[in-house]
């Protein structure tokens, strides 16, 4: 029996190049559907990795009742505050959008909770008229 392996042109990559194409910060978020549509908590957490954060989780909510779209400091870092707000095109220094709330058991930086208002947010508009 002889075996043919099919020509590769071009090598496979190493993890550390694909890395350096695309880093990964060292930002941990987790996304929660608050709204209670299926699926939306899964595009946004896509949105997130697309800009290079690292969405270690992604479920529902404690409810479906919120209207808007919240993110939620769990510890100091305000460097990861400043990128995921600029992600999702909100004023870091808004506080109907932007809360403190420090939680030192918290394995996460940020919560961003996916409000009823999802499909209508500037920066993420976009992922949604196209379904």
């Amino acid at each position: 029996m002889d075996v043919t392996f099919p020509e590769m042109n071009d090598r496979p990559k190493l993890a550390v190049e694909i890395y350096e194409e695309n880093p990964i910060m060292d930002i941990k978020v987790e996304v929660l559907n608050g709204c209670g549509v299926k699926g939306v908590a899964g595009i946004i957490s896509d949105f997130l990795r697309d800009h290079h954060l690292d969405v270690v989780r992604s479920e529902n909510a404690e409810h479906f009742e919120y209207n808007e779209t919240l993110i939620i400091q769990k510890n100091e870092n305000i460097h990861a505050l400043q990128i995921v707000s600029d992600a999702m095109g909100f004023d870091i220094n808004d506080k109907t959008r932007v809360l403190v709330q420090p939680d030192p058991t918290s394995d996460v930086a940020l919560s961003v909770i996916i409000g009823k208002d999802y499909a209508n947010l500037k920066s993420t508009q976009t992922l949604f008229n196209q379904e």
